[in-house]
């Protein structure tokens, strides 16, 4: 087990088949842009059930720059066009655990 903690950012979002290229090229704009410090990795998915359900996520190594991030221009633009492209159904932060951590919680 590692003492790194790695918190990750999620969005999960649907799409209308109207707004899918521009919503994907916004992703695909924001995954190329510089890494903010503390952020480990962006990532987008496309759910296999629904081509319309998209995820986006951020993995961060400090909770605090995160929260930072949260706090940025740049986030502010990002969930601004989420909302207007989408239709913005969660955001959910999430810390990473071992297995034997979260069995230990129960």
């Amino acid at each position: 087990m590692t003492n790194n903690k790695v918190f990750k950012l999620a969005y999960v979002l649907k799409v209308s088949s109207s707004k899918y290229r521009e919503l994907m090229n916004m992703l695909e704009r924001e995954i190329e842009r510089k890494t903010p410090s503390g952020c480990l990795f962006k990532r987008a998915y496309q759910s296999l059930g629904n081509m319309q359900v998209l995820q986006y996520e951020e993995s961060w190594d400090n909770l605090e720059k995160l929260r930072d991030h949260l706090s940025s221009a740049n986030f502010r633009t990002l969930v601004g066009g989420f909302q207007l492209l989408s239709d913005f159904t969660q955001v959910e932060i999430f810390e990473a655990k071992e297995i034997t951590e979260l069995k230990e919680l129960l």
